[in-house]
């Protein structure tokens, strides 16, 4: 998804989204191959420190995937300052 400027070029805007869209995509896949390689191996892993590190790298990759996550798709949270309808005449 990229936008063009009258001039033919990408928006900055457009620009950071899709560097963000691929950064996600790069971990969305790092996630899935240390997934893959805790669930095959972790019971064969003997040295405390290399397992304690590759939970710290899953860790981290999560939560770069969810900062990334939320900078994509943000929630739209104008919705919950917005009180409540109330019906007239509505059942007591």
């Amino acid at each position: 998804m990229t936008t063009q400027t009258a001039q033919g070029e990408t928006s900055p805007k457009t620009a950071a989204f899709d560097t963000a869209l691929n950064a996600f995509c790069d971990i969305q896949r790092a996630q899935a191959v240390l997934a893959l390689i805790l669930d095959s191996y972790v019971e064969s892993i003997s040295d405390e420190n290399v397992l304690n590190s590759l939970f710290v790298v899953q860790n981290e990759i999560n939560s770069g995937f969810s900062t990334l996550e939320r900078f994509i798709w943000p929630k739209d949270d104008s919705t919950a300052d917005k009180p409540q309808e109330t019906v007239e005449g509505g059942a007591a």
